[in-house]
């Protein structure tokens, strides 16, 4: 009996312990449950932005990068490009003489007028056309106009005259030329005199054609 009677006696204190265990498992749950909730609601409302902040700097630091390398190649360049200017800048009078970056109707005027007058050749009129058939292709920024001439005058002048001409700085074409003998017409004997055409195309560095 003494046996048994313990037996009842600790019955409860096993219960006490038992209940005690459940109490600390159920306490343990809801405080890995609660620090699971913690660390979500942080991740959710605490790295994500930070995380999303650190990737929008990661991604404006590699822009700027690539900005910094094309003006990096910008200013390299525009460095070169003055050095390669520099270079020409004591010829580009020169150039700008043999051809201008515009027709300088006036310049082939007194081109033509004072060779002329050098020649002994007086030029009646001078008239400029537009090349509606320019040999040059449109990437080559190359165009021009024409100048027909035609006077009557002797061949020594003639070919003082052409000589003047390809003397100029400025780049031209002589083309059509024609030379004709002119005779008495009492006499039908060839003069001193002769008829003379060509016609002179005028070359100029065509900027509306580049900024195409």
């Amino acid at each position: 009996m003494p046996p048994l009677t313990q037996v009842s006696q600790s019955k409860p204190l096993f219960e006490f312990i038992r209940k005690q265990q459940e109490n600390e498992k159920f306490a343990r749950s809801v405080e890995i449950g609660g620090t699971f909730l913690l660390i979500s609601f942080f991740l959710i409302f605490a790295i994500k932005p930070t995380a999303y902040t650190i990737s929008s700097l990661l991604g404006e630091i590699r822009s700027k990068e690539v900005l910094v390398k094309q003006l990096r190649s910008k200013i390299t360049n525009v460095i070169q490009a003055q050095e390669a200017f520099s270079q020409v800048q004591g010829k580009y009078k020169l150039i700008e003489a043999s051809l201008p970056d515009s027709p300088r109707y006036n310049h082939a005027y007194n081109q033509l007028y004072g060779s002329s007058q050098d020649s002994g050749i007086l030029l009646e009129s001078i008239g400029f056309n537009p090349e509606n058939n320019n040999p040059y292709p449109p990437e080559s920024h190359i165009a021009s106009f024409v100048s027909p001439v035609s006077v009557r005058t002797s061949f020594s002048q003639v070919v003082d005259f052409l000589g003047r001409l390809a003397a100029n700085r400025r780049l031209i074409n002589i083309r059509e030329i024609s030379l004709q003998m002119e005779k008495d017409k009492n006499q039908d004997i060839p003069t001193n005199f002769i008829k003379f055409s060509y016609t002179n195309q005028y070359l100029f560095w065509n900027q509306e054609n580049e900024k195409k």
